[in-house]
């Protein structure tokens, strides 16, 4: 039994920017790294049906034959599969396998990409958290505390989603549509490289505890104690990752790529 992409089910807010219209001038590049994205980041898993060629080209606001490009090229690089006849349509490769991709991208990924992946993602994500800590009532921050702490760590991909997930309500108590829309497309960008520090436990803690310290800052409504946090909990997920990338430069110049 398959899933589709219309399903009510993890981080709705994410999934709704993975499907947000990319513009009359997209190619079918965007097209592709869009759904590339939602592919790595687990938020398209294997099995998973995509919608048609005609929704995806109204959702994106672009047209069918550069949806159909863009899902020749996720075809040949082995992402999707498409089936013919009456349960037809493109789906996610039963062997798509968000880790070997995570791994593909950070090995790929120059030292000064990530930090400056890193100083972009702070820099909204910091002003995100300022708004919420202007705007926000203390019961909304209290509110995503105890989801917070109600997060599971038995299934990491869920553990990703919910984290992502929550990250995005964060930011939406800042009403702003424009940031948490900027935050969300960072987030789709970041998440494939995050669920390579979500295998260890201590990452998986530091994230929660600054996930609490920003949130504790938003309910007593300091602006820059929230800002401060926020800085705080991307510079340590950027150093980690730096971190593995620098060890995975070491890996291959002796032959074997390892994390």
């Amino acid at each position: 039994m398959t899933t589709t992409a219309n399903d009510v089910r993890g981080p709705v807010r994410l999934e709704r920017a993975l499907f947000q219209a990319l513009g009359d001038d997209s190619r079918p590049a965007l097209v592709e790294r869009r759904l590339s994205e939602g592919i790595m980041s687990g938020m398209l898993p294997a099995g998973e049906r995509l919608p048609s060629e005609n929704e995806l080209a109204a959702t994106f606001g672009v047209s069918a034959t550069t949806v159909r490009e863009a899902l020749g090229s996720l075809r040949a690089r082995g992402l999707i599969v498409t089936v013919r006849g009456r349960h037809g349509g493109s789906y996610v490769d039963a062997s798509a396998d968000p880790i070997v991709f995570a791994r593909e991208a950070l090995a790929e990924t120059t030292l000064v990409a990530l930090r400056d992946m890193g100083v972009h993602h702070a820099t909204i994500a910091a002003g995100c958290v300022r708004l919420a800590a202007r705007r926000a009532t203390t019961t909304e921050a209290e509110r995503l505390r105890e989801r917070l702490a109600a997060i599971g760590e038995d299934d990491l991909g869920q553990w990703r989603h919910s984290i992502d997930d929550l990250l995005t309500e964060i930011a939406a108590l800042g009403q702003s549509s424009r940031l948490t829309r900027d935050l969300m497309q960072g987030l789709l960008e970041l998440s494939p490289y995050l669920r390579l520090l979500d295998t260890d436990a201590e990452a998986r803690a530091e994230q929660r505890a600054g996930i609490a310290e920003m949130l504790v800052a938003i309910a007593a409504r300091q602006e820059l104690e929230a800002m401060a946090a926020c800085e705080l909990f991307v510079k340590r997920i950027i150093d980690r990752l730096v971190r593995l990338r620098l060890g995975s430069s070491r890996s291959r110049e002796s032959g074997d790529l390892q994390f």
